[in-house]
């Protein structure tokens, strides 16, 4: 991967170009990544670049607006293959894929535990893949139980859900455990924070619009951005009981938290600064 993927902007044609005619270091491919917004003035460097024969070579464009000028002289000239990121609320797909992988792997997983690895690696097709391979590895030639594969691999995703449900409960002794289990699985503090971040978000833009009156689920999923109209059903158990000034002083503090924390503060203060969100 060293030698044999480059990444590029669409301001460094030249050098890309230069890239793509050379041969691989190591292997039979090489990976060019090309990055960025597409203008005019790329089009007769893009052109030079699909003129060259190099099966060796594959390149990948992201993003790439199929429906421009540029983007229609690129599907002319290659094969285009889009890949579309399945949204983490369609478990039932993300889980399809997850037996369909592991059988390339030679491991037939049941549905639920299928169901379990796509709740728990979401739409990060990369985790996935690394789960799954761990899982092969670990498996051998014995059979695991599902509370094996669970330990193999943790859903962080529904801990860190678990951490927010016990952050609004105020339950000092679950948001300590699960705060602590998340840090010791080496997740790291910036994104739990972001995590809760985003749920805190999501449930008081939920509660200042049901505040001001907006009843319907199509009102409320645009003023909220909820991808999944299903969702909002829970969504509304989730705020039941709680308060708007709570809600906006924990986003507040969560906001600063995640500050300190690119700034450098220690991981063993993580935990005491979730703690006070309980004192609000």
């Amino acid at each position: 991967a060293i030698f044999n993927v480059q990444n590029f902007s669409f301001d460094q044609l030249e050098a890309a170009l230069m890239y793509a005619q050379t041969l691989p270091l190591y292997g039979q491919e090489k990976l060019l990544v090309i990055r960025g917004k597409i203008t005019a003035n790329h089009f007769e460097l893009l052109n030079t670049l699909l003129s060259i024969n190099t099966p060796s070579t594959v390149v990948l464009i992201t993003p790439l607006d199929t429906r421009t000028r540029i983007g229609k002289l690129i599907k002319r000239a290659t094969t285009v293959k889009q890949f579309n990121c399945t949204p983490s609320w369609k478990i039932n797909e993300l889980a399809t894929n997850v037996q369909q992988e592991s059988r390339t792997l030679g491991v037939n997983l049941p549905l639920a535990v299928s169901t379990y690895i796509a709740s728990a690696t979401g739409s990060n097709s990369a985790r996935t893949t690394q789960e799954l391979e761990k899982l092969a590895t670990c498996r051998g030639e014995e059979t695991l139980t599902f509370g094996e594969i669970k330990q193999l691999i943790p859903n962080l995703n529904h801990s860190t859900l678990e951490l927010a449900n016990a952050l609004k409960h105020k339950d000092v002794l679950q948001v300590n455990q699960l705060s602590q289990q998340l840090l010791s699985v080496g997740e790291p503090p910036l994104k739990i924070t972001a995590t809760l971040l985003t749920f805190i978000r999501t449930w008081l833009k939920l509660k200042a619009a049901l505040k001001a009156g907006i009843r319907s689920d199509k009102d409320l999923t645009t003023a909220t951005g909820v991808s999944n109209p299903n969702r909002l059903y829970f969504l509304k158990q989730d705020i039941q009981g709680l308060s708007t000034s709570w809600l906006i002083k924990s986003a507040i503090a969560l906001f600063n938290l995640e500050g300190e924390i690119k700034q450098g503060l220690p991981s063993d203060y993580f935990t005491t600064r979730l703690l006070t969100l309980l004192t609000y």
